[in-house]
């Protein structure tokens, strides 16, 4: 029963306390890696000599520090929550992408369903076809959102229901 409960006490400090863990991880290893490095001097080595020998034969720090962290049994916590704040930092990053997103979500679910080039309006029986949409989304609307065409054209006033050279 001690042994679980003292499982269980490390890996709430690894949740609540990653900061300090992940110094404590840090301290360890440089530890490990000066002690080896410390008995080969003692047996004659050359200090940077000895220091580049531990190295290579510890493997890499970064691979060890991971194996460490995955012992701790967290990851499942934390990876989460790592590419959550991640994905919000890169969404703050680019505010024009996540206006233009919550626009198109916002016309789709107001509109109705998508089918091809068909749009199902609610309560309509009839498909409307794309060209409506265009209408709606108007001239400028790339240049608005700030988003460089890579390929076509963007809207222009020809493009609207019965604008200048318009066959609608």
């Amino acid at each position: 029963m001690t042994r679980w409960l003292d499982v269980l006490r490390q890996r709430l400090r690894s949740l609540l306390r990653s900061a300090e863990v992940e110094r404590d991880l840090d301290r360890e290893l440089r530890a490990h890696l000066a002690a080896a490095a410390d008995e080969k001097v003692a047996a004659g080595m050359a200090p940077e000599q000895a220091r580049r020998d531990a190295l290579r034969e510890f493997g890499s720090v970064a691979a060890v520090a991971e194996a460490c962290r995955d012992t701790r049994r967290v990851s499942w916590v934390q990876n989460p929550v790592r590419d959550l704040r991640h994905a919000c930092r890169s969404l703050l990053a680019q505010p024009v992408l996540v206006v233009a997103a919550i626009v198109s979500i916002a016309v789709t679910l107001f509109f109705g369903d998508w089918s091809g080039n068909d749009l199902r309006l609610s309560g309509r029986a009839e498909p409307v076809h794309a060209e409506y949409v265009r209408s709606f989304v108007g001239s400028g609307y790339f240049e608005v959102l700030g988003i460089d065409l890579v390929a076509g054209r963007s809207f222009t006033s020809a493009d609207r229901p019965g604008g200048p050279g318009s066959s609608w």
